[in-house]
């Protein structure tokens, strides 16, 4: 399966992009003069324009590449939302969907680090590190950051895990927004987790995933996907300007059933 690239280093797309959804209607009217409409879902859409500015001639082609493989608009591939939150439910950190183990994961009689109702208290009465995760099914060869706000008794360890990597921090007492990146390695899923030493109670809000090198600001996630396994380019031909040497500039058309 083809697999939408990371243009430059560690990122898939450039600021300002645009995304748009699109949704249809069907409206019948009886007989009587009474009107009845129905979600037509199998209509729904999502669609991106990306547009790339200044890339040089490696990830020029490397973008080149990939859309006479993908045939423009022939052949589907993965297409990961830059947009997105990767992880779901990141308010509701109870939810089945987060793999738990041994800990204890209840909400906190305090407000979260924006000042509302979501935080969490995370609890480890085991012997070793346990914390929450999910399991996400996207690119393995893509480079992601991991952020969430911590908060825990000054000397509390908290470790943020990405696939094979870990990182280590330290609490002191005060929110923090935590946040590391790394590669994620071989494979079509990338495990995402917050882990706390053995004995250890911490609370969280605001968890967080992106393909790309740092967080950006928050954004609440609920059950719905972030992942097209069906995306194709919505165009034939690939437009290039050649501002200078090194300075390649183009825009980019995507779209997938949502």
């Amino acid at each position: 399966m083809l697999v939408y690239p990371q243009i430059m280093a560690g990122a898939l797309a450039q600021y300002p992009l645009q995304k748009n959804r699109e949704t249809r209607s069907t409206s019948v009217r009886t007989a009587g003069g009474v009107w009845h409409t129905r979600h037509d879902a199998d209509a729904d859409a999502v669609s991106w324009t990306l547009r790339y500015q200044h890339l040089d001639e490696e990830e020029a082609e490397r973008l080149r590449e990939f859309f006479r493989e993908a045939g423009g608009r022939l052949r589907p591939f993965t297409f990961v939302d830059p947009l997105a939150n990767l992880l779901r439910w990141t308010g509701a950190l109870t939810d089945e969907v987060w793999e738990k183990g041994l800990t204890g994961v209840a909400p906190s009689a305090q407000p979260d680090a924006n000042g509302g109702q979501e935080a969490f208290t995370l609890s480890n009465p085991s012997g070793a590190a346990h914390g929450i995760a999910q399991t996400v099914a996207a690119p393995g060869d893509y480079r992601y950051a991991l952020s969430t706000w911590l908060r825990g008794a000054a000397g509390t360890k908290v470790w943020l895990k990405l696939a094979g990597a870990a990182e280590q921090f330290e609490m002191n007492g005060q929110w923090q927004r935590r946040q590391m990146t790394a590669q994620a390695g071989a494979g079509a899923t990338v495990r995402f987790a917050i882990e706390l030493e053995p004995g250890g109670v911490c609370e969280a809000y605001g968890p967080q995933a992106e393909a790309q090198r740092a967080a950006s600001p928050y954004k609440r996630a609920g059950g719905g996907r972030a992942v097209y396994s069906s995306a194709r380019f919505d165009m034939d031909e690939l437009t290039w300007v050649l501002e200078g040497p090194g300075q390649f500039h183009t825009a980019v058309r995507i779209r997938s059933r949502s």
